[in-house]
């Protein structure tokens, strides 16, 4: 089915405006303490009252897709962020109408953590369903991380592409074409929504999604500072750091996918195991290790592939610490028996194999829902957290993590 059946044509034109953060002052003396006392100042306006209403948050993680839009539709559906406009909707990927749902109002943040390319055929319907949702839910809410293959489609490695998938396209320079082209609605996407890296707050006094994290920080958050999620479609690599997490990982990134989208012309890709690589541009040492090492985040496999229990976990909680988060959530490597918790809850596991192309190894449609509640005692300064994390599949659900108790905010 071609992807302009799925999406409306004036749903694909978007109001893209730029974020100019405020330069920080230094950190020194009288400034120093100027900035501390005015970010305290601001957390406690985000933060809710004492005697207050709570502040509540609905976050879903989505793993790989790869090509299969019922699976997306799917997994969309059953986790609440879409919902029917009338009872009856077909999920039938033939019978699919955008116009049968809508976002539900009920999730705060979607994010989907890449490879929704490549073996299927569905590949491009896919992402316009992610674009749709960004263009009615807003882009703050439908966050999409890049997979190896994403990033191996713009580089021109297409060995995992299904023939149908080019033909469906228009053929391999058109595909090409909507890919590394930012004026094709595809091609900008990937140049401007996508991300590499997320880290999704529990509270607004962390902030937007992808604020980086500045452990000098922790002395005005307390234990709030790390009420937060890491996502990243392999994996954060233990021993290694990434300053103020995302930012800098999310800007290698854009460097990256503006490098490859601006080959001119663009290599032809490699379809055949014994094609020639696709010539690549000049790329600094970090930038090939992201896109090619195996201890990156786009293709690190230790949390999934480890099995000593013990030695998985002995350095999670200085990758929590130093990245300002409390939970870990990686695609990637297929984990056969559903979403996986490790960690005592710290390192969630969500690439279910859930595309049609991996039915032969029964993959579940999965998304993973985390529910959380920042309720204000009587006292000023005093909360009560409460976080639960649930599996969602078509058929069930399965509570993985409960947790909560009172937590205090440092006063000044």
């Amino acid at each position: 089915m071609l992807a302009s059946s799925l999406i409306p044509s004036v749903l694909l034109s978007f109001l893209i405006i730029p974020f100019l953060p405020t330069p920080a002052l230094p950190l020194n003396g009288t400034h120093a303490f100027v900035r501390r006392a005015a970010t305290v100042d601001g957390v406690k306006a985000k933060l809710p009252q004492a005697g207050g209403k709570a502040q509540k948050r609905t976050i879903v993680a989505i793993g790989d897709l790869h090509g299969d839009m019922v699976a997306a539709i799917t997994a969309l559906a059953m986790s609440g962020t879409i919902v029917p406009t009338a009872p009856g909707v077909d999920l039938d990927v033939l019978k699919f109408n955008i116009e049968q749902w809508r976002w539900s109002g009920n999730v705060d943040i979607v994010i989907q953590t890449g490879d929704i390319v490549d073996r299927g055929v569905g590949s491009t319907g896919v992402f316009l369903l992610f674009q749709w949702l960004r263009s009615i839910a807003g882009p703050e809410r439908v966050i999409n991380l890049f997979g190896n293959h994403e990033m191996w489609n713009l580089m021109g490695y297409w060995t995992d592409v299904d023939k149908s998938d080019i033909d469906t396209n228009g053929g391999i320079d058109a595909r090409q074409k909507l890919y590394t082209d930012p004026s094709q609605e595809l091609g900008r996407m990937f140049r401007e929504d996508f991300v590499v890296a997320a880290r999704v707050p529990y509270h607004d006094a962390l902030g937007p999604v992808n604020t980086g994290y500045d452990p000098a920080g922790d002395d005005v958050f307390g234990l709030l500072s790390h009420s937060a999620v890491a996502l990243v479609h392999g994996g954060l690599v233990p021993g290694q750091v990434h300053r103020n997490y995302p930012t800098q990982l999310n800007s290698m990134g854009k460097d990256i996918v503006r490098l490859l989208q601006d080959r001119n012309p663009q290599p032809r890709p490699k379809i055949k195991p014994n094609d020639p690589d696709p010539a690549l541009p000049e790329l600094t040492p970090e930038q090939r290790e992201l896109l090619f090492g195996e201890d990156s985040v786009l293709w690190y496999r230790g949390w999934a592939t480890e099995p000593d229990e013990e030695k998985v976990c002995e350095n999670v909680d200085e990758m929590l610490k130093a990245h300002g988060v409390r939970r870990l959530v990686m695609a990637h490597t297929i984990v056969d028996k559903g979403i996986i918790s490790r960690c005592n809850g710290k390192v969630f596991l969500i690439d279910t194999g859930m595309s049609y192309a991996f039915k032969a190894n029964s993959g579940a449609i999965s998304a993973l829902k985390f529910e959380y509640e920042l309720e204000p005692t009587k006292k000023t300064g005093t909360y009560w957290e409460k976080e639960a994390i649930t599996a969602i599949y078509p058929q069930t659900s399965r509570p993985l993590l409960r947790t909560g108790g009172p937590i205090v905010y440092p006063q000044v």
